[in-house]
C-alpha cells in the first residue's frame, strides 16, 4: 500500500515509512488500527484501511493469486459463510485465469 505520511505503531511499534510498504499480517494490523500517530486521526485510520482491504482484494484477484485458488479457500473457509457452490467459485476462478483482466476497486 502507498503511506502518505511517516508514522510508527502503537500496536506492534512497526516505523512505516512514506512511499510504497510492503506489510505482513501482523504490520497490516498495526498499519489499520492506528490513529494516534496519524496527522488527521480517526479519519487517516480509515483511510489506511481502505487502502490495506483495496490491495487484499487486489491481490486476491491477481493471476499469480488465483493458481493457489484451492489453499485461498482452504484458508477462507472458516471465515466465511456463502451458499455459492464451490464449482461457482471455480467456474469464476477459472473465467477470471482465461480472461487475465484485472478488476478495479473503488471505495
Amino acid at each position: 500500500v502507498y503511506n502518505d505520511q511517516d508514522f510508527t505503531s502503537l500496536h506492534g511499534k512497526f516505523h512505516f515509512p512514506v512511499g510504497n510498504v510492503h506489510l505482513d499480517s501482523e504490520q497490516a494490523l498495526g498499519f489499520v488500527r492506528e490513529r494516534y500517530s496519524l496527522a488527521d486521526g480517526d479519519r487517516d485510520r480509515g483511510r489506511n484501511q481502505q487502502k490495506v482491504i483495496v490491495a487484499i482484494i487486489q491481490k486476491l484477484t491477481s493471476t499469480d493469486a488465483l493458481k493457489n485458488y484451492d489453499n485461498i479457500i482452504q484458508g477462507l473457509q472458516d471465515s466465511l459463510q456463502t451458499n455459492m457452490p464451490l464449482e461457482t467459485m471455480m467456474d469464476l476462478v477459472n473465467t477470471q485465469l482465461d480472461s487475465g483482466g484485472q478488476y478495479k476497486v473503488n471505495s
